[in-house]
């Protein structure tokens, strides 16, 4: 008979009926394991990080955690708010994690260890400030060569959205 539904009155013709159907294990078995697994690794990732973050909190040092996982810390000196090194040690981290240690290392004081942050790539990464230095204000011939490299990068953008944006157009 007819089916009321919020849109009104339907009639609905049933042209086949399908027997419910189970899977074989044979044939879910690979995506039940990944499932597992990743479900697993997932678990320990949190775990690792709950300790790590444990340990910040008793007072224990960077090196002391990185031991726990076979880790060693990675000093960058003179990390600037932009994220450069000027030693020229590269982060070598994705730019959402980027932005987010540089916002800690920002806020914390020296000799302070940050949270525990999680990594895109399913880790964890820690930061700790071990000195702060005021800022100071480079001779322009020591930075001429950043500068023009880096308007050379901005006017070549601007000039690739123009050529794009006639091409759209």
């Amino acid at each position: 008979g007819p089916v009321k539904t919020a849109l009104g009155y339907h009639l609905i013709h049933v042209t086949e009926v399908k027997p419910a159907y189970t899977k074989p294990l044979a044939e879910v078995r690979e995506s039940l394991f990944t499932q597992l697994r990743d479900d697993a690794l997932d678990e320990q990732l949190y775990e690792s990080a709950v300790l790590a973050d444990d340990m910040i909190a008793e007072g224990s040092s960077l090196e002391d955690i990185g031991s726990i996982y076979d880790q060693t810390p990675k000093t960058i000196q003179q990390l600037t708010q932009s994220g450069e090194s000027l030693n020229q040690t590269d982060l070598n981290v994705s730019p959402d994690l980027r932005i987010t240690l540089l916002a800690d290392a920002f806020v914390l004081e020296e000799g302070e260890i940050g949270p525990v942050i999680e990594t895109s790539t399913g880790g964890f990464a820690v930061i700790k400030v071990t000195g702060i230095e005021p800022s100071v204000v480079r001779p322009v011939n020591e930075v001429r060569a950043d500068i023009e490299k880096t308007l050379k990068r901005e006017r070549a953008v601007e000039k690739m959205t123009a050529d794009a944006k006639k091409i759209l157009d």
